[in-house]
């Protein structure tokens, strides 16, 4: 059966949003990147990380299926900067791939939570903080979602 016009722009669109989707939690993971060296090269800045900083530096991946949901430190989906519960089903844009996700050669803690398999991305000991520890979160996210340094 020959699919029609619209089904094929249907299905052209239903691919483009999954394309979006895929990159904007990405993006926000770059943007935690960015953070962490920009706290680097201004120290005076470093009281600002438990407000703003903290939801937007990657915790842990939280498993949904074939896929990872990013959240921060307050298990919030990163980016998200609240004090009340968060449904994460209603984040599906945040959910990463399997395989934009590379689990070799990575300094990670896997832990099974409410049977849900969690990957920590850093310990309350390597929060990046000091020049090693952010070094360390750089190399950490670099190698799980980037083939080059950001």
């Amino acid at each position: 059966m020959e699919q029609s016009k619209s089904e094929e722009h249907l299905i052209k669109e239903i691919i483009k949003k999954n394309m979006e989707y895929d990159i904007y939690p990405i993006e926000l993971i770059k943007t935690s990147i960015r953070c962490v060296k920009f706290l680097k090269q201004k120290p005076t800045i470093r009281d600002m990380r438990d407000d703003v900083i903290r939801s937007l530096i990657l915790y842990c991946l939280i498993r949904n299926d074939n896929s990872w949901f990013p959240v921060n430190r307050n298990y919030k989906p990163i980016g998200i900067h609240a004090t009340n519960w968060v449904d994460y089903e209603k984040y599906p844009c945040l959910l990463i791939p399997n395989e934009r996700i590379n689990f070799e050669n990575v300094e990670i803690e896997w832990s099974t939570l409410n049977s849900k398999d969690t990957i920590y991305i850093f310990k309350d000991s390597t929060f990046p903080r000091t020049e090693k520890t952010i070094q360390r979160y750089c190399d950490v996210i670099n190698k799980m979602f980037f083939k080059i340094q950001i």
